[in-house]
C-alpha cells in the first residue's frame, strides 16, 4: 500500500492509500508518481477550500448586514459603497439612490458650523446626536459609530447608525417635564410640599416654603406636617387627612407654626398625585395673614359702626326726653316763686339732666352724629393751648413731652373736639400709669402709601397730620386692644370710669375724616397714633364768640316744626311764655301745609334737623323759595354727615344742639331773628329718616 499525504502550504490536510496486488508500488517511479498526485490534489483543495471560505464570509457578511438592528453603511473614500436595509429605512432612501453618494450630504449641519467629515485610516469615532435629513424634508437623530477596516490595500469605514429619535423625544419630554417642575413647583412664589399621606412626613419642598416656614430642605425632610402645627389644631389635622387620602383636591384655612413658634394663617389647597411611584398629597401654600387682619378689621369695623348707630339713635331719642325735662324744669322754675322750697327739687333735676346730656353728647361723639364747626387748624396750636391743662390733669409722678414737627401742615376739624381726643387720650395714659412714667405727644407730617392702606381697612392712601400718644404704662393684651373702642368697655374697677373716653376718641377721629390706631403690649406702655388728611387751606381766623343775646320776648310768628310730640308741646310753652305766636307742626309736609293757608307768614322757621320723609334742610329750601327773607334756626341731638359736609353752619343757618335750656332757646331765637336772612342752601341730599 502506498500513503499519498495532502499538503497545502506546509499543512497535511489529507492523505491519498494506494493498495495492488499485482503492482509493486515501491519502485522508484511510483513514488515520483505519488509525490507530484499529493501535490496536485493538495492544490485542489486548497483551491476547494479557499472558494468555500470566500463563499461562507459573502453569506456570513450578507446575513450580518441584512439582520442587524441597526442601520450599516460601508463608505470608502469616493462615498458610499454597501447599505442595508435599516439604512434604507432609517434615511427613507433606496439602496441605489445611496450608492456613490457621500454621507456628509444626508447630515444637518449644526448651527453655525459644518458637517463633521469622517477621515479614512484613523481608529473608532463616535458621534453622538447626528441629525440626517430624510427626501420627505423629516429629520432623524442617530448616534454613529464609524470604524475603518482594510482590504488588502484598501480601506473602507464601517458606519453604524443606531436611531435614538424616540430616545431624544423622551430626553425632551423629560427636559419638559423637568422645566414645568421647577416652573410650577421649584420656583413657585407659593410655598408648595409634598407629603406622605398615610405618616404625614414632607417628601419635598419648593425654595418658598424654606423661606416661608425659616426651614431648611433637609429639617423639613426631617419633619411631618404635624410639626408645622399648633396642637390644638393636630385632631382637626388627622381628621382631615383621613378624609382626603385618597380623593382630589381639596382646600381649608388653617394656622401654620414658623420657625420660632410664629403663627400664620395660611390657605391650603391640595390634591393627591403619584410620586416617585407613591401616592402623595401635593400641597400649595397661600399665606392670607394679612387677608384676615383687614377681615377682622372690616368686622371690626362694621360692629363699631353698628354699636354707633345704636348709640346714636339712643342718644337722639334720650336728647329729646333731655328737652322735654329741662325745658319744663326752667318753665316749673319760672312758675315757682324764688324761694319756694321746690326750687332746690327744680335745681337738682336740671344738675341730672345736664349729667345726661354730657353722656349723649359723648354716644353722639362715637356714634359721628355730634355737631362739629370745622375750621383749618395747625394741631400744634392745640398741643401747646392744652398742655398746662394736660400737666395738671395727669399729676406730678408723670413726666411729660411734647414733640412738634416745625413744620407741621394743617387740619380740618373741630377745635373743642380735638382737645377733646388729647384731654381723653392724656387721662387713659395716667390711668395706665398710677406709680408714674412719662407720657409722650408728638406731631409730624405723614404720607400713608397705597401698602399701608391695603393693610388698614376704611383708610385711603394721602398725606395725612399724625398725632402721637405714647406712655410707659401697664399695656394691654390683644384681647383688650380688640374692645378699647368699643362704648362702656373699660378695665377700670366700678365707678371708676363710663368707658366712654376712647369711645369718643374713636368716634371724634372718624367723624374728622381720620384714622386711629393702637399698638401695645403687656407691660410695655401703649401707643395711639391719629392720622388726620392734611388740608392745604390756610389756618382760619379766630372769630371772637358774639355776646350773648339776651332772651327778649318779642311779636314774631315762629313756625315750629318737631315729630316728637312731647318735646314740640314743652318748645311751644317756652315761646309762647316769650310772647312769640307759634304755628306748630309735626312734619314738613303739615308745615309747607299751614303754610299754604296761614294769613300771616312766618318770621322764623324752627324745625328739627331729622324726620321722616323731608328733613329740616330740605324743608327749609322749600320754604325759602317762596318766602326768601325767612329766618332760619335748626335743632336737632345730632347733625348726619351728609348735612355737616355741606356746611350747614357756615352757610348762615343757625343751630341749637339739643338738650337746651329754655334760657338758651329763647337766646337762640333772638339771635336768629335778628340776623340776616339765610342765604340759599344749595341742594343737599335727603337725610335719612
Amino acid at each position: 500500500a502506498l500513503i499519498i499525504p495532502f499538503v497545502v502550504a506546509g499543512e497535511r490536510v489529507g492523505v491519498l492509500l494506494l493498495a495492488a496486488d499485482s503492482l509493486d508500488l515501491s519502485e522508484p517511479g511510483w513514488l515520483a508518481f505519488a509525490s507530484s498526485l499529493g501535490v496536485q490534489f493538495g492544490q485542489t483543495i486548497a483551491v476547494g477550500q479557499s472558494l468555500f471560505r470566500g463563499a461562507s464570509s459573502e453569506v456570513r457578511y450578507r446575513t450580518l448586514m441584512e439582520h442587524a438592528n441597526d442601520a450599516i453603511l460601508l463608505l470608502d473614500e469616493h462615498g458610499i459603497v454597501e447599505a442595508n436595509q435599516q439604512a434604507e429605512a432609517l434615511l427613507g432612501r433606496a439602496r441605489a439612490d445611496m450608492i456613490g453618494r457621500r454621507y456628509e450630504d444626508f447630515v444637518v449641519a449644526p448651527e453655525g458650523g459644518a458637517a463633521p467629515s469622517l477621515r479614512f485610516g484613523e481608529g473608532t469615532t463616535r458621534v453622538e446626536d447626528q441629525l440626517l435629513r430624510r427626501p420627505d424634508g423629516s429629520r432623524v437623530s442617530v448616534d454613529v459609530s464609524a470604524s475603518p477596516v482594510r482590504i488588502g490595500e484598501d480601506t473602507i469605514v464601517l458606519l453604524i447608525l443606531r436611531d435614538i429619535t424616540e430616545r431624544k423625544r423622551a430626553e425632551t419630554r423629560l427636559q419638559e417635564s423637568e422645566e414645568q417642575y421647577r416652573l410650577l413647583f421649584e420656583d413657585n412664589p407659593h410655598p408648595m410640599w409634598v407629603h406622605d399621606p398615610d405618616t404625614l412626613g414632607f417628601l419635598a419642598v419648593n425654595e418658598a416654603a424654606v423661606k416661608f416656614y425659616s426651614y431648611s430642605r433637609d429639617e423639613f425632610l426631617a419633619m411631618t406636617v404635624d410639626d408645622i402645627r399648633p396642637p390644638e389644631d393636630i385632631p382637626r389635622l388627622i381628621a382631615n387627612a383621613e378624609g382626603h387620602r385618597d380623593v382630589g383636591p381639596s382646600s381649608g384655612v388653617w394656622k401654620h407654626r414658623l420657625r420660632g413658634g410664629k403663627l400664620a394663617d395660611v390657605e391650603i389647597s391640595a390634591n393627591s398625585i403619584v410620586f416617585r411611584g407613591r401616592k402623595a398629597r401635593l400641597v400649595l401654600v397661600t399665606d392670607v395673614s394679612d387677608r384676615k387682619r383687614l377681615e377682622a378689621q372690616l368686622l371690626q369695623a362694621q360692629k363699631m359702626e353698628a354699636v354707633g348707630r345704636l348709640a346714636g339713635g339712643v342718644a337722639h331719642d334720650f336728647n329729646n326726653l333731655l328737652g322735654v325735662i329741662t325745658g319744663y324744669s326752667a318753665l316749673l322754675r319760672k312758675a315757682l316763686e324764688p324761694k319756694h322750697p321746690g326750687q332746690k327739687r327744680v335745681e337738682e333735676i336740671e344738675k341730672a339732666a345736664d349729667r345726661a346730656a354730657a353722656l349723649t353728647r359723648q354716644l353722639l361723639a362715637f356714634s359721628r352724629k355730634q355737631v362739629l364747626e370745622t375750621k383749618v387748624l395747625n394741631l400744634n396750636e392745640i398741643v401747646v393751648d392744652v398742655e398746662n391743662m394736660l400737666r395738671r390733669l395727669i399729676g406730678e409722678d408723670i413726666r411729660m413731652v411734647a414733640r412738634t414737627a416745625s413744620d407741621l401742615g394743617r387740619v380740618r376739624a373741630d377745635r373743642g373736639q380735638l382737645e377733646q381726643v388729647l384731654i381723653n387720650l392724656a387721662v387713659n395714659a395716667r390711668d395706665a400709669m398710677p406709680e408714674g412714667g412719662e407720657l409722650a405727644i408728638e406731631t409730624s407730617n405723614e404720607v400713608l402709601d397705597l401698602a399701608f392702606a391695603r393693610n388698614h381697612a376704611e383708610v385711603q392712601p394721602g398725606r395725612y397730620i399724625r398725632l402721637t400718644v405714647r406712655d410707659t404704662g401697664q399695656g394691654m393684651d390683644a384681647e383688650t386692644q380688640s374692645h378699647i373702642f368699643e362704648p362702656f368697655f373699660t378695665t377700670k374697677e366700678a365707678g371708676k370710669g363710663t368707658g366712654l373716653g376712647l369711645a369718643t376718641v374713636f368716634g371724634i377721629v372718624k367723624q374728622s375724616g381720620g384714622h386711629i390706631a393702637v399698638s401695645s403690649a403687656t407691660g410695655a406702655g401703649s401707643t395711639f397714633t391719629v392720622y388726620l388728611p392734611r388740608v392745604d387751606e390756610e389756618t382760619t381766623a379766630e372769630v371772637p364768640a358774639p355776646a350773648a343775646v339776651p332772651a327778649a320776648e318779642g311779636d314774631a310768628t315762629i313756625l315750629l316744626v318737631e315729630d316728637a310730640e312731647a318735646l314740640r308741646v314743652m318748645i311751644r310753652e317756652i315761646l309762647e311764655s316769650a310772647r312769640y305766636s307759634v304755628v306748630e307742626c309735626s312734619d314738613a309736609q303739615d308745615a309747607i301745609a299751614r303754610l299754604a293757608s296761614a294769613q300771616r307768614r312766618p318770621d322764623l322757621l324752627l324745625t328739627d334737623v331729622i324726620m321722616p320723609r323731608m328733613s329740616g334742610p330740605e324743608l327749609a329750601r322749600t320754604l325759602i323759595a317762596s318766602q326768601p327773607g325767612l329766618k332760619l334756626l335748626f335743632m336737632s341731638g345730632y347733625t348726619d354727615d351728609a348735612i355737616r359736609h355741606r356746611g350747614l353752619l357756615e352757610s348762615g343757618a343757625h343751630f341749637i344742639q339739643k338738650p337746651f335750656s329754655a334760657e338758651s332757646l329763647l337766646q337762640k331765637v333772638r339771635a336768629s331773628l335778628d340776623a340776616e336772612p339765610a342765604r340759599d342752601l344749595g341742594s343737599a341730599e335727603r337725610s335719612p329718616a
